[in-house]
């Protein structure tokens, strides 16, 4: 990947029903190979 090639990171927790996280994860993708489209449920 070039020096300056833009990225796009993401930070996953993983959390048990009682809030205690029990994993997290990090990546670190090419910014130009990707487009961010989410949906986040309301409640």
């Amino acid at each position: 990947m070039p020096a300056d090639e833009s990225v796009l990171s993401v930070v996953i927790t993983v959390h048990q029903a009682s809030g205690d996280p029990i994993m997290a994860s990090v990546l670190v993708m090419p910014g130009s190979r990707h487009e961010i489209e989410d949906t986040y449920a309301l409640s």
